[in-house]
């Protein structure tokens, strides 16, 4: 059987429901991508900080979430450059992936974003557009 391969920029809540939603398909495999070994929900920091939460309740290693995904893997790295029409992805380690699916992160419009021309195929951090309503051209498919 040949796996799709679809390489998931960013581990926030998208990237996260994505690689959840894609973990079943055993026809698929997919590497999840973050700067960060974790996803954490921005709104509890402050009881965090006011010692009302421990911080494990504010963050959650995306390893231990997807551990019993065989078909997922999931890679600290920094994404630096994506080529589109290459379909290829660079990450800070050097590695580079030329999947047939890429998604990209729905916080692509955040100044910090690595890939300009995501922005405006994004909806961005803290929007309330949901991610059902995005064009679907912000998902590069071959």
């Amino acid at each position: 059987m040949t796996q799709t391969h679809v390489v998931i920029v960013g581990g926030g809540f998208a990237g996260l429901q994505c690689a959840i939603d894609l973990a079943p398909h055993k026809d698929v495999r997919v590497t999840l991508l973050d700067r960060n070994n974790y996803q954490q929900f921005q709104p509890l920091l402050y009881q965090v900080a006011t010692s009302i939460l421990s911080p494990s309740n504010a963050a959650f290693a995306l390893r231990d979430i997807l551990r019993d995904s065989p078909n997922v893997d999931v890679q600290m790295d920094e994404v630096v450059s994506i080529d589109l029409a290459k379909r290829s992805v660079r990450t800070a380690s050097g590695t580079c992936s030329a999947p047939p699916v890429l998604s990209p992160p729905d916080g692509s419009a955040d100044a910090n974003a690595p890939v300009r021309a995501w922005r405006p195929l994004s909806s961005g951090r803290g929007s309330t557009l949901p991610a059902s309503t995005r064009d679907r051209s912000s998902t590069a498919e071959s």
